[in-house]
């Protein structure tokens, strides 16, 4: 579910999860910060939940590795939001 999503709002920025490595930089396909901050309202959208403010750091959003890795957190085991 939540990879979904993210390939999905990457996709509108025209980055697609399977022609990028994901541990790359983002800003290495583009992104700068005032995209990342638009993709931070789109991921928020996505998965129902805004992110706290406390895990809005660049090692969180820097890659698509650190993305899923942020999403996960929010979830919990049965797979609802935390």
């Amino acid at each position: 579910m939540k990879d979904e999503q993210i390939e999905d709002v990457l996709k509108s920025f025209g980055i697609y999860i399977s022609e990028i490595d994901e541990n790359a930089r983002l800003s290495g396909y583009g992104l700068d910060s005032l995209m990342t901050m638009e993709l931070v309202l789109r991921l928020e959208a996505a998965i129902g939940r805004q992110i706290p403010d406390t895990l809005l750091l660049e090692e969180n959003l820097i890659s698509v590795a650190a993305l899923r890795n942020l999403i996960g957190r929010l979830f919990t085991q049965d797979g609802s939001i935390s």
